[in-house]
């Protein structure tokens, strides 16, 4: 063995090191996920919660991590085994379709625990001042509209599960009317409680109450706006009565969970009217009635009554939320760590589960219940010391909760929450608890931060948790919504928040949605100041021990980030070319100019074409760096011209519809006419062979009747008289399509949509545009609509939805500047509804009016233009501190970037992804392009993509300063992609950290380069197994004068010979070969040779072999290349039988060598 050694060769490698942070990156210490963690967990980020509701309203927001689910136990398991995980799942896959990651709460007290727990024995404290004993039962919503005192429409809804039931009335026939909106509700001899009854109960207008314009457009009418005037009482035997003190409506309340407030009714019997005297009789019901001027009709749209309705504390089979459990007793102990094991059997390895809460108290806190609040001296408090509460139980029942957890949830963030447990010393234990958590490397957790400093002594558990930082993460949850969301009971606002946490840098910022949704864009609440703040919050936290354990020797870079606009493939504002000029300001925003003329303008003649006017806007334009993108028009209802479709189409006896104006008349081409088509055809194609994959030329659009935005202009008798019907309308659209998609094969094309109807010619809209937009998508035509506005085009919003992941949106202002200005229209507004839409193109109009807005306004248009279509930027690199490179073996080096989508709309391109080493003198040492894993077309909006690559790194790489370039490469190989990013260079590569590369100190580790048995001098190490020998023969050399030979018997190993154990590296690349013979006559099995792989405890990792041999009384080269995995730190070699069997064999081998070809840094 001492001679296998003394034959490695050993190298004199370099050492590349990341140097300091270049000027605005941020680089910290690498960290890599604790042993058992899943992959997928990320130990950090912003997360949304909304109390017992699933609210995902902020979920697009695209600086949220995801989304914290409470749910109570008494929902997820009602019957004892008995599992309801649907209620989890569902808000999951919406949480997962939305690219984001999710947390699970469970809940116990305020009607956590089933009451099948009670009635096997568990015991429970009522609440403060309320009537425990009555479970819910069903519960009856109503909402009448009454016209001049008379019922006009009724809606009768019996609630008796756990989950909204949305809900719509026509109430078009009513329009311009004064009605009466009368919300009421009743229950029966049992209690009921609810809190936000009614959700967002509105009048909207939409095309159907399945419209999406119902839960995104701006209501016509809000009632929560109108509770003042609301009318309220309730009725006992037919009667009104003024509400008592257990009935009643509030604008505004209060309630427990995060102080969020939200209109509520409350209802709890006994009944009593309002100076406190019982009531008695049947049935009883609680009125809210509000007065309401409905507005007139709209063309194309109904008013519509929305709501959805809810009881969201518990189901009929539960109680209501008035009982604590006695957490210690035995039985519910017992109970509770059975749910607990079952819910991580099912919860455990589930991807993207970022956080399981140990929920041990009240919301899921360590909160034993808000009755101990006002003293420890208090009736109910010595309630609670009757029923055995004390510290040591109180903790002692927590921590076991806690390892309940962590047993339960091995490969899973578990967290606890620390709030005031009520108990005298309550820092002590909120110490103790936190203490026996973080050494179970257990998330810590203060649900109840706010601007600082906190109120209620909040500043005691940041006090508490952060000495424990080195060994557990941890993380703060507001109270509730900020004030500016409309909360309450606030120190400060939503920013005084993030400056927490930005002062103490914890794992988990927890938001309430309300001020999620503030900063989403397209959201109605938007506020770009939120927005900039969630971005804030969101670079302010950091991984921690919990998750993550530092790794010194990689590093994390976080190049700085850059809200400059990006002019990019694919995407961006255009400008129509009336007035354009190449030093208007709108330049700044826009690199597309867009071109928009008629057939007849082309082609006068049949076959004569004169493209000269298109060609000098698209060499003007393209000179000037810009993009060009085009519409040619066979009508056009404000054309000043008689003819825009070409008169001899008409003289050839295509079917024309004459329309009568005071100056010229106007002819309409029949569009589904044979002849017409058969023209269009020929016209397209020259379009085609001319334009089609031009540089320079962004898309074209497929115009379709009027003004190509597929409606038709002209009297409906005169197109029903030229054969219109919904079918031949879709067919002649189809055709169209077919037209352009087989005359421009390389150049994107997009359909213009205004009036989706065909005018108003269509027996069917809905139909029309379901078939021809599948069409479309299924042929990969993007789509337009020419109509952005506030109060229209309803339909095209959820469609732009659901198609975006799949082709392109853009939109065109429904109008100019001015008839926005003059409609009242906020073009903030106006814009962010395309934004929401996934909008990657928009249409500013017209150049000459563009150039002339006022400031304010181009202010909009410049946050538009950083927000639309697609925008990469890098969250974060890794890479290693250290690099061993050159010297003769080639170096794998292992980089991770972390992509983010921060823009509204997918790409719909597939680019590749460079990345360079760049000398000092600017020539690049490295270049290495590919495509990413997951490809750039499926980096969706708010998505983080972690994309590994690997740097190989050539065996004579020099010494010396590098930079480390990333770059993303286009079709167009000298236009790279834009990122928003600083650091750009003159190509579009962007810095990301410099690289200093410098030969390995004197001392260090030496690497193993190479380990060679040519049997001159020796066996080499190898040893025959039971019942061979293993002889230094001359006619066994295949090089030099002697080789080894193996022979005879082996009857039950594995193999005929082998090595001790030599040393080998992790995670590098060798090769293994020799030269071998076999001798007449040949074994059963053909031999082969291997290396068996260990780690330092000796244990067996891996095999790697090479191909068996087959040749006789001839030399054959076997081979084989392979990696080692990490933790390898040796092998030994083997000739291989393949069998157990006995077998008689004769081989001879020389030359065996294993050959170092490639190291992974570090080393």
């Amino acid at each position: 063995m001492s001679r296998l050694l003394n034959a490695l060769r050993c190298a004199v490698p370099l050492i590349v090191t990341l140097s300091l942070p270049l000027p605005g990156q941020q680089e910290t210490s690498d960290m890599r996920l604790r042993p058992g963690m899943r992959d997928d967990v990320v130990g950090c980020g912003v997360f949304q919660l909304s109390g017992y509701d699933d609210r995902l309203d902020g979920i697009a927001c695209p600086d949220l991590a995801g989304h914290k689910l409470m749910k109570k136990w008494a929902i997820l398991e009602p019957q004892e085994g008995v599992f309801r995980w649907e209620v989890l799942d569902q808000p999951i896959q919406k949480i997962r379709a939305a690219g984001k990651r999710f947390m699970i709460s469970p809940i116990i007290p305020d009607g956590g625990v089933p009451q099948w727990v009670y009635e096997a024995g568990a015991t429970w404290i009522g609440k403060a001042g309320a009537d425990a004993e009555h479970p819910v039962d069903g519960t009856n919503f109503y909402l009448d509209v009454l016209v001049q005192g008379e019922v006009k429409v009724s809606l009768r809804h019996l609630q008796q599960e756990l989950k909204w039931h949305p809900e719509s009335q026509d109430l078009t026939p009513f329009a311009g009317q004064d009605v009466v909106l009368r919300l009421s509700t009743d229950c029966g001899t049992r209690a009921y409680y609810d809190s936000g009854l009614w959700g967002r109960p509105r009048v909207v207008r939409a095309v159907a109450p399945g419209d999406p314009l119902v839960e995104a457009a701006d209501s016509v009418y809000d009632i929560w706006q109108h509770c003042d005037s609301a009318t309220t009482y309730i009725v006992v035997d037919g009667k009104r009565l003024p509400l008592g003190q257990r009935a009643r409506f509030e604008p505004r309340s209060d309630w427990a969970c995060g102080g969020v407030t939200v209109p509520s009714i409350h209802m709890h019997p006994p009944w009593n009217d309002a100076d406190g005297n019982k009531v008695e009789g049947e049935p009883k019901r609680l009125v809210a009635e509000f007065p309401v001027k409905l507005p007139d009709a709209t063309p194309g749209r109904s008013l519509w009554f929305s709501c959805a309705l809810g009881i969201h504390d518990v189901p009929p089979e539960c109680t209501l939320g008035y009982r604590f459990p006695v957490y210690w007793h035995p039985v519910l102990r017992d109970k509770y760590r059975q749910f607990i094991a079952a819910l991580g059997k099912r919860y455990d390895g589930e991807a993207g589960l970022e956080v399981v809460y140990a929920g041990t108290g009240t919301y899921g806190e360590s909160i034993i219940s808000p009755d101990l609040w006002p003293g420890w001296e208090t009736e109910k408090a010595q309630e609670w010391r009757r029923a055995g509460l004390t510290e040591e139980a109180w903790v002692g029942y927590v921590n076991e909760i806690v390892d309940a957890y962590a047993a339960a949830f091995p490969h899973t963030p578990v967290g606890l929450q620390i709030s005031n447990s009520g108990l005298p010393d309550n820092e002590r234990v909120a110490r103790t608890v936190a203490e026996h958590a973080a050494a179970k490397g257990v998330l810590i957790q203060y649900d109840g931060a706010m601007g600082q400093p906190f109120k209620w002594g909040g500043d005691v558990y940041v006090d508490v948790f952060k000495p424990l930082a080195k060994q557990t993460s941890w993380g703060l949850e507001t109270y509730g919504p900020s004030p500016g969301a409309g909360g309450v009971n606030w120190t400060g606002d939503f920013a005084d928040f993030v400056d927490c946490i930005a002062k103490h840098a914890p794992s988990y910022a927890l938001a309430w949605y309300q001020d999620v949704v503030k900063a989403t864009s397209g959201s109605q609440s938007y506020d770009p100041e939120w927005a900039r703040q969630m971005k804030r919050c969101r670079e302010a936290v950091r991984p921690g021990p919990s998750t993550h354990e530092v790794d010194s020797s990689w590093r994390t870079v976080r190049p700085p980030v850059s809200d400059r606009i990006l002019f990019n493939p694919g995407m961006g504002l255009f400008v129509m070319n009336w007035g354009a000029k190449d030093d208007q300001w709108w330049t700044e925003v826009a690199d597309i100019v867009y071109v928009r003329d008629s057939w007849s303008g082309y082609e006068p003649e049949e076959g004569t074409y004169q493209f000269e006017k298109l060609d000098a806007e698209l060499a003007r334009w393209k000179t000037a760096g810009k993009r060009v993108a085009f519409r040619v028009m066979h009508s056009c209802p404000n054309s000043r011209n008689t003819y825009v479709t070409p008169k001899w189409v008409f003289d050839a006896g295509a079917k024309v519809i004459t329309l009568k104006r005071p100056e010229k008349d106007l002819t309409e081409p029949v569009i589904w006419d044979p002849i017409f088509l058969k023209k269009y055809k020929a016209f397209v194609h020259a379009l085609g062979e001319r334009y089609d994959g031009m540089d320079g030329l962004e898309f074209v659009d497929i115009p379709i009747g009027a003004y190509g935005e597929m409606w038709l202009n002209g009297p409906r008798v005169d197109w029903l008289a030229a054969g219109y019907s919904d079918d031949l309308f879709i067919e002649t659209a189809k055709k169209i399509i077919d037209i352009y998609k087989d005359a421009f094969r390389h150049t994107p094309l997009f359909i213009p949509t205004s009036y989706p109807w065909a005018g108003n010619l269509a027996e069917n809209p809905d139909r029309i545009l379901n078939q021809t937009f599948d069409y479309m998508v299924r042929n990969g035509v993007n789509l337009r609509h020419d109509g952005l506005s506030l109060p229209w085009s309803g339909w095209f919003d959820p469609r732009a939805k659901q198609y975006n992941r799949q082709v392109s949106i853009l939109w065109e202002f429904w109008g100019g500047w001015k008839d926005m200005r003059d409609k009242g229209w906020d073009v903030r507004k106006v814009m962010d509804r395309g934004l929401d839409s996934g909008m990657s193109y928009l249409a500013l109009m017209g150049a000459a009016e563009v150039a002339g807005l006022d400031e304010a306004t181009r202010a909009e248009i410049r946050t538009t233009a950083k927000r639309i279509g697609y925008r990469f930027v890098i969250d974060e690199v890794r890479l290693p501190s250290a690099i061993n490179a050159g010297a003769g073996v080639r170096t794998r080096v292992p980089v991770r970037i972390r992509w983010r989508n921060a823009g509204v709309a997918p790409c719909y391109a597939s680019f590749k992804r460079a990345v360079y080493l760049t000398a000092a003198d600017g020539t690049d040492a490295l270049v290495q392009q590919e495509y990413p894993v997951v490809p750039t077309s499926q980096w969706w909006p708010g998505q983080v993509v972690d994309d590994g690559l690997n740097l190989d790194l050539p065996e004579s790489f020099k010494p010396g300063s590098y930079r480390l370039l990333v770059a993303l490469a286009g079709a167009n190989p000298a236009r790279a992609i834009k990122l928003g990013l600083d650091g750009e260079d003159s190509q579009g590569r962007y810095l990301v950290a410099q690289v200093e590369v410098t030969p390995r100190p004197p001392g260090q580790v030496s690497v193993p380069k190479q380990a060679q048995s040519d049997f001159e001098t020796g066996e080499n190490g190898w040893q025959a197994a039971p019942g061979m020998t293993v002889a230094r023969l001359p006619d066994a050399a295949h090089d030099g004068a002697l080789g080894a030979c193996v022979s005879g018997e082996q009857r039950d190993g594995w193999w005929y010979a082998a090595t001790a154990s030599f040393p080998l590296l992790p995670e590098a690349r060798y090769r293994l070969c020799a030269w071998v013979r076999l001798q007449d006559p040949l074994p059963a099995k053909m031999p082969g040779l291997k290396a068996s792989l260990q780690d330092a405890a000796g244990k067996h990792l891996v095999n790697c072999a090479t191909t068996a041999a087959a040749a006789i009384d001839a030399w054959q080269e076997l081979t084989t290349e392979f990696w080692t995995p990490a933790g390898t730190v040796s092998a030994f070699l083997a000739l291989e039988k393949m069998t157990k069997e006995p077998l008689k064999a004769t081989i001879r081998f020389d030359s065996v060598r294993v050959e170092l070809l490639e190291l992974t840094a570090p080393q």
